[in-house]
């Protein structure tokens, strides 16, 4: 049968079996044949009771579900003594309530040669070859259709001669008109092989593939401990997971138009390098000016790893400029008393006393340096060259999210330093030849779907760029918030030591840098630091000192004497090298 409606027509239309139902003429074998079908029926029933039992409960661990419950899902989390876990340990648990959306994103269907589907498809090509001028003797011959969730693959001959981008986007434009309204997102691009014609048509469908989804198909590499920060980045038109080690990734920009999945992916990031590595191994320290409407404000208050939130456009670049400072006094002291210049040498030979990577993350760059005088825009974009130029040896990184890369918000200089970079769904070709340093000729691509990226990362395809969609943490913005408390409640099960900061109803700014503290209660009205960095006091956590600070005497650093400690740094680390 070509569809259930032919199964069900086959089922009480056939005539053959009210004929073979005549036949049943002797009793015991009728009162035989009802007693087996009742069995069977009653059997079948049953077991699809207790599947439904089974899914309902399993949905109730899983985020973004109606059903999830978080109590339950922690309590489901296996105890073990403290720093026992397992990389295994790890990633069962935190799959355990990973929503799986499109498990089958990988499946490539065929189109049976004799369905209507594969002949309309066999005119379009005719049709787009004649178009392009194709003599008779050379019009391709269709020989295969398959299709996924992104795009249908045409494979047919491949005569010499052939102009095979204008036959393939004379395809696509058949194929866009095909119904009522003509469809804007569809087009084709070109993949052929030796002595194939190969056309990708992309039918502008916006999908969601979770990071449940593809952790299905790459549980070796994530069991694997030898990828210290295993990281997702998508999945290919084709549907092949794209994913890397971002241990050695040192730092990552993420550009793009408005409301294109920017956050989501931001959010993403931020996930599944804590997913994986515990809050002493890897911290956050975020900065973004949308305060209260910040998507990254929430999750600051759920994950131990998010160590400061700053929220207040005007203590930015001061809050950048002590992170900096404190990784400089904090690693290099530990770092230069065993002898050491680099962060990762020092872990390796130093596995229960870890230095923490940490993550400098930056939202709406745009609308802030709009917002900055010269002075501030200059000292903001100088604070980042330094961490990306200067400080990577020491564990320092930063996460950027701009609308576009260009010297106003990011110096040239300093982004091109940066080998990890993505643009989410961007129209305009030159901002992606800015951004990932391509033509369109070398990425054929439209990017016009939500969470539709161009990457360029060393760690994928040699460095070149590729095409890929973006996996999704859950559904939604609340399945993105409780996944976010399952994975903090996990780490502070683990690591009871860990806390997470505290931001007050109407705080902008919580947290601390090193042994300097920043804390607004909740429901009070925030500290007014419109003036300036002057009137904003860092406080120290009591009991805790700085190298030659002393937290006991002094409420907050003098600039000059973090200027003279940077000067020692890099006559100290001249001076070894």
């Amino acid at each position: 049968p070509d569809s259930e409606s032919d199964v069900f027509s086959n089922l009480f239309d056939n005539d053959d079996m009210a004929d073979d139902e005549e036949d049943f003429e002797d009793e015991e074998n009728v009162s035989m044949f009802e007693d087996e079908e009742d069995e069977d029926d009653s059997y079948d029933w049953d077991s699809l009771l207790q599947q439904v039992e089974k899914e309902e409960a399993a949905s109730a661990l899983r985020a973004g579900s109606e059903n999830f419950d978080l109590d339950t899902a922690v309590d489901n989390v296996k105890d073990i003594p403290q720093g026992t876990y397992t990389r295994q340990y790890l990633f069962e648990t935190m799959s355990a309530v990973l929503p799986v959306i499109h498990p089958d994103f990988y499946v490539k269907q065929e189109v049976d040669e004799e369905s209507d589907e594969f002949m309309m498809f066999d005119e379009y090509l005719r049709n787009a070859a004649i178009q392009a001028g194709t003599k008779d003797e050379k019009i391709p011959f269709l020989q295969e259709v398959r299709k996924n969730l992104f795009i249908i693959q045409l494979r047919a001959s491949r005569p010499a001669g052939l102009k095979e981008k204008e036959i393939a986007d004379n395809v696509a434009d058949q194929y866009r008109r095909r119904g009522d309204e003509i469809d804007r997102k569809v087009y084709a691009t070109v993949d052929s092989e030796v002595g194939t014609l190969v056309i990708n048509l992309f039918i502008g469908k916006d999908v969601m593939v979770s990071l449940g989804d593809v952790y299905g198909h790459i549980k070796d590499f994530m069991l694997n401990t030898k990828n210290r920060f295993p990281y997702v980045w998508g999945v290919s038109e084709l549907g092949n997971p794209w994913y890397c080690d971002m241990y050695d990734c040192e730092s990552v920009i993420v550009c793009g138009e408005a409301r294109g999945g920017k956050s989501w992916k931001g959010q993403s990031i931020v996930a599944q390098l804590c997913m994986f590595n515990s809050p002493k191994e890897v911290e956050f320290y975020i900065f973004d000016h949308k305060n209260l409407s910040s998507d990254y404000r929430y999750l600051s208050t759920q994950l131990p790893h998010v160590k400061y939130f700053c929220g207040d456009r005007a203590l930015i670049n001061d809050g950048i400029e002590r992170v900096i400072n404190y990784t400089i006094k904090e690693n290099q002291s530990r770092m230069a008393q065993e002898g050491y210049i680099n962060i990762k040498d020092y872990n390796k030979n130093h596995p229960t006393e870890k230095l923490p990577f940490r993550y400098v993350l930056v939202d709406e760059m745009q609308s802030l340096m709009d917002n900055y005088d010269k002075d501030q825009q200059q000292k903001f974009r100088n604070l980042l060259s330094t961490i990306v130029s200067e400080l990577p040896f020491l564990g320092l990184r930063v996460i950027l999210f701009p609308h576009r890369i260009v010297d106003y918000i990011i110096s040239k200089n300093t982004y091109s330093l940066i080998s990890s970079r993505a643009v989410v769904r961007q129209l305009n070709e030159e901002e992606i030849k800015n951004a990932v340093n391509v033509s369109k000729s070398q990425f054929p691509y439209n990017l016009v779907n939500y969470g539709d990226m161009a990457i360029k990362t060393k760690d994928i395809a040699n460095g070149n760029v590729v095409f890929c969609h973006a996996e999704v943490l859950t559904p939604s913005n609340d399945g993105n918030k409780q996944l976010f408390q399952y994975i903090g409640a996990v780490w502070r099960k683990l690591e009871p030591d860990c806390e997470c900061l505290e931001l007050g109803t109407k705080s902008s700014v919580g947290g601390h840098i090193g042994s300097y503290r920043v804390y607004q209660k909740p429901g009070k009205d925030p500290v007014d630091n419109t003036v300036g960095k002057e009137t904003y006091e860092y406080k120290p956590t009591e009991g805790t000192s700085i190298e030659g600070i002393s937290a006991e005497n002094e409420q907050k650093l003098d600039k000059d004497d973090e200027d003279e400690m940077l000067d020692d740094f890099w006559t100290n680390f001249k001076s070894n090298l």
